[in-house]
C-alpha cells in the first residue's frame, strides 16, 4: 500500500475516506489490503471487524485482482461495515462512508 488520504481524522461514527493502492507484488491479497484500509476508515483494529467473507467472496475477489496484469473487471464496488469499498483494476483501493 503506498498512498493514504486522511481528510477527516477516523471516527468509529463517521468513516474517513481512505485511499490506498495495492502492492500486487506483496504476499498480501487484496482481501488483506481491503480490510486493512477499511480498519484505518473506521479507526478499529483489522481483528474486530467481522470477516470480510460475510460480505463479498474474498476468495474470489482475490482472484479477480491477483496480479496487476491479470485483472479483469475495472472495478469491483461494496459496502463492508458503512463503508463503501471500491476495488480498482490497478490496485486502488477506495474506501468512503456508505451512502444512506
Amino acid at each position: 500500500m503506498t498512498s493514504r488520504s486522511d481528510a477527516v481524522a477516523p471516527t468509529s461514527q463517521s468513516p474517513s475516506n481512505i485511499t490506498v493502492r495495492h502492492d500486487f507484488e506483496s504476499a498480501h491479497s487484496i482481501s488483506t489490503t481491503v480490510v486493512t484500509a477499511v480498519s484505518d476508515a473506521v479507526d478499529v483494529s483489522a481483528l474486530d471487524l467481522p470477516p470480510l467473507s460475510e460480505t463479498i467472496d474474498a476468495d474470489a475477489l482475490n482472484a479477480l485482482f491477483r496480479t496487476e496484469l491479470d485483472r479483469t473487471p475495472d472495478r469491483v464496488s461494496f459496502t463492508y461495515v458503512g463503508c463503501r469499498v471500491t476495488v480498482r483494476g490497478d490496485g486502488t483501493v477506495a474506501v468512503t462512508e456508505a451512502s444512506e
